[in-house]
């Protein structure tokens, strides 16, 4: 907007609003419709490019196509909604005779006047269309409290980001086909028009003035000078790992059913992940794990891409999975050296200080281990060696169970136990009697420790980054499988996860925590148990206390062994030499147990009786005989395809509806043609197999004029394309080429696209036969065909026509069939 960029108009416009408009509210304007005056500013006259405009002469067919002329008709056919209509006719119209076209089409009055910036002002509803370009109405109707209905059109102001639906405008579709409905329903919500007014003109006033556009433009000039300077080698990076930590957390968001259906960027616009701190700190705590893992691959030369031909799987298993684990640990491994390097220096206690230097020293070697297996895992990776990839993928795994369960098996250990109580409750435990305080374990030990609790969290996710590895299969020709074939494989598998369970299972085993309680229950049990029930075995492990001086306590003196005295009567407790406890689910009597009953074979030489007999039989004894040779499945027909089935190739559907809602909600631009790969990047076809087909039900309308490529399409959808103006071009495209229009970046040449066959010509020129545009290469058959065809033809409308057909009828040619039938 040039206008804008002049301060005296901005301002002389300014105060002319604010003198005529500034105390004047919305209740006290007048008018129930919406009000529109202006020129023929958006008819080409005589310069028309047929390129740009989609009709160069008026009339009652193209009247359409113009948005000013539209409303002016539109105004005669509802005036109780829109009082629209031209109040000039440019000059260069005038002079090819324009005018009298317009008062025959009844868009413009015999004696039409111009309508000043004060009388508009007075109105209670303004509309805004653009013209040749943007308009210079928007900037002093959003000044006014008046409601403005603004047009969704291509040009666009420097501040229409800013302007929201029903919050500071109400927008109306291009074809201006809501215009009434809006209107009406801004009548009906009296309190709604009046926010809305307000609103646009508190924004008007307060970020659209001369200084805020020439702070626009120096913001654009500025960003002009920094892309033609291109960003530094630290900006790419830290561009690079902010990216795709985005990209990682909001993998995981489109997991849950909610964010699923949503693009990316409204994704990352909702108000659940915008203002949420915690989303914000997944992300930077990725980053910087990235960014730590990114330099230590670097410096391993594993930076870049892993081989030229690098997969999308291949790729983000390096950089969300490989890249952020060894960086997470590269940071644990510098937390461990700090706390190596504080025991060192400033413990005192001997005892403790080569404690933590063990354990860091361990630590450091677990996670430098850790950090070689990645760099297997990508060495294996650009080998292209299927086995031992597999087998580092696996083993990424297993590592990250086996390290949480030995972070859980620490934490029960007694010390470990002792060391958590001190860091949540800021106390540790008493010591033993005589034994002195032992001292507060370092703080760089904690933090160590916190940062592990967190990384076990997040190293069981690793399975989810680490599976889509294990489908790749560099020996077949697609590369992607669903199983690996090989058995050792799954050998290999069967033996990690064996060895995480066992590790799990000997962290299972009672500590010295579990004997404690273990003894506890023996002891319970043994007081609850009749004396004379006590067996030798158990005598030898539990010891019977006494007590001798009445003092209910025990002592030294009272711990006095009891002999072993057989029971007179029980044979089982008196001689046997099988201990009590523990206690098996054997030694217990099952008391809601009853009798079992007799197992009854119910006739017919038993086993379940004469029901099933049939069903263990074959031949005259099965369920299925018919006594004949001709059972009844043989005498009904096959299906005549039934063997093709399983072969047909099954275009992924799009509803003509559906696409009317995503162009309505503005994921699909209208502007440009809407091919097959803007389907699917808009998730309007979820995902594209073998190609679009595009249909319609119950002819459903559709208004929108768009260009739209699919692989097929039906009479209906084409039909109402047309209507609007549009145009359905057909496209053959066979698997490989599909592929590479969908996700052109996977390929560093393009395929070439193939001739279709027979089947796909035939069909190909069914669709032309529909109405609809086709694009295929036309095979050599065809075009000698074509040829053969038109040479007939020009000799039958040659001199000598009535010889030639003659000749044709006597040889039997004219009615032979075409290749296409």
């Amino acid at each position: 907007m040039w206008e804008q960029l002049d301060g005296s108009w901005s301002r002389k416009v300014e105060q002319l609003v604010l003198s005529n408009d500034g105390a004047r509210t919305y209740d006290g304007k007048r008018g129930q419709r919406v009000f529109w005056r202006g020129t023929d500013s958006a008819v080409p006259a005589q310069d028309c490019d047929p390129q740009v405009h989609v009709a160069c002469h008026v009339d009652n067919s193209t009247l359409r196509y113009f948005s000013r002329l539209k409303v002016s008709r539109m105004s005669r056919q509802l005036p109780r909604r829109i009082d629209a209509s031209l109040s000039g006719v440019k000059q260069r119209a005038v002079a090819i005779g324009l005018d009298a076209v317009y008062r025959r089409l009844g868009v413009l009055d015999e004696s039409p006047r111009e309508v000043s910036i004060e009388e508009q002002l007075q109105q209670r509803f303004l509309l805004d269309m653009d013209g040749s370009s943007q308009s210079t109405r928007l900037y002093w109707a959003l000044l006014s409290n008046s409601v403005v209905f603004k047009q969704d059109t291509k040009a666009c102001n420097w501040y229409s980001d800013r302007l929201r639906h029903l919050v500071h405008v109400v927008r109306v579709r291009r074809d201006l086909s809501d215009l009434p409905r809006q209107v009406r329903h801004m009548l009906l919500r009296p309190s709604l028009a009046r926010s809305v007014a307000r609103r646009g003109a508190q924004l008007a006033r307060l970020w659209l003035s001369h200084e805020d556009a020439m702070h626009y433009l120096a913001r654009v000039l500025a960003a002009v000078a920094d892309a033609q300077r291109g960003p530094s080698a630290r900006s790419k990076e830290i561009y690079f790992v902010w990216s795709e930590s985005e990209e990682l957390m909001l993998e995981f968001a489109q997991s849950v059913p909610y964010f699923a259906h949503l693009p990316r960027e409204e994704a990352l616009r909702h108000r659940a992940l915008r203002w949420n701190p915690l989303w914000w700190l997944s992300i930077l705590g990725c980053a910087a794990c990235i960014l730590l893992g990114h330099g230590f691959h670097t410096a391993c030369c594993q930076g870049g891409q892993v081989r030229s031909d690098e997969l999308e799987v291949e790729r983000r298993a390096r950089i969300w999975w490989v890249y952020c684990y060894s960086g997470g640990f590269v940071g644990t491994v510098l937390t461990d050296l700090i706390a190596l390097v504080s025991a060192v220096v400033t413990e005192t206690d001997p005892e403790e200080r080569n404690r933590t230097v063990r354990s860091c020293e361990v630590a450091i070697l677990i996670q430098i281990w850790y950090m070689v297996g990645d760099w297997n895992l990508l060495y294996r990776m650009s080998r292209k060696d299927t086995v031992l990839m597999h087998a580092a993928a696996i083993s990424r795994v297993t590592f990250g169970a086996a390290f949480l369960v030995a972070f859980v098996i620490g934490l029960l250990t007694p010390a470990g136990e002792a060391i958590l109580e001190h860091w949540f409750w800021g106390r540790a435990p008493p010591p033993p009697p005589g034994t002195p305080k032992p001292p507060p374990p370092p703080q760089e030990t904690a933090i160590t420790w916190i940062i592990r609790l967190v990384f076990c969290a997040f190293m069981v996710i690793a399975y989810l980054g680490y599976t889509p590895l294990l489908r790749l299969d560099y020996q077949s020709p697609d590369l992607e499988v669903q199983d690996a074939q090989n058995r050792g494989i799954w050998k290999l598998k069967v033996a990690l996860v064996a060895g995480v369970l066992v590790l799990a299972a000997e962290g299972l085993r009672p500590s010295s925590a579990r004997a404690a309680s273990w003894t506890s229950l023996t002891e319970a049990l043994r007081r609850w148990a009749p004396p004379t029930f006590a067996t030798r075995s158990f005598t030898d492990q539990v010891t019977l206390v006494k007590d001798t001086d009445g003092d209910g306590a025990p002592s030294a003196d009272d711990a006095t062994p009891t002999p072993f005295r057989p029971h007179p009567m029980s044979l089982r407790f008196a001689y046997t030499t099988k201990p009590f406890f523990p206690i098996y689910t054997r030694n217990l009597r099952d008391l809601w147990k009853r009798k079992k009953g007799k197992k009854l074979g119910k006739g017919m030489q038993g086993d379940r009786g004469l029901y099933w007999r049939s069903k263990r039989q074959k031949g005259k004894q099965a369920r299925t005989w018919e006594r004949g040779n001709f059972p009844l499945f043989k005498r009904l027909p096959r299906w005549p395809e039934a063997h093709m089935r399983g072969k047909r190739d099954y275009l992924d559907p799009l509803n003509l509806s559906k696409l009317r809602y995503f162009i309505q909600k503005g994921r699909l631009d209208t502007r440009f043609p809407i091919t097959q790969r803007h389907l699917q990047e808009s998730r309007c076809v979820k995902r594209v197999k073998k190609g679009v087909k595009l249909f319609n039900v119950n002819d459903f309308p559709f208004p929108y004029k768009i260009d739209i490529e699919v692989a097929s399409a039906d009479q209906s959808s084409i039909d109402a394309i047309k209507a609007v103006g549009g145009t359905v071009t057909v496209v053959y495209m066979e698997r490989v080429a599909l592929r590479a229009h969908i996700k052109p970046w996977k390929y560093e040449v393009l395929p070439r696209t193939a001739r279709p066959g027979l089947k796909m010509t035939t069909y190909m020129e069914k669709m032309k036969a529909r109405g609809a545009i086709v694009r295929y290469i036309k095979p050599l058959w065809l075009i000698e065909e074509e040829k053969r065809l038109q040479t007939q033809l020009r000799e039958l409308r040659g001199e000598d026509g009535a010889a030639v057909a003659r000749r044709l009828v006597e040889s039997g040619e004219s009615v032979k069939k075409t290749t296409l039938g």
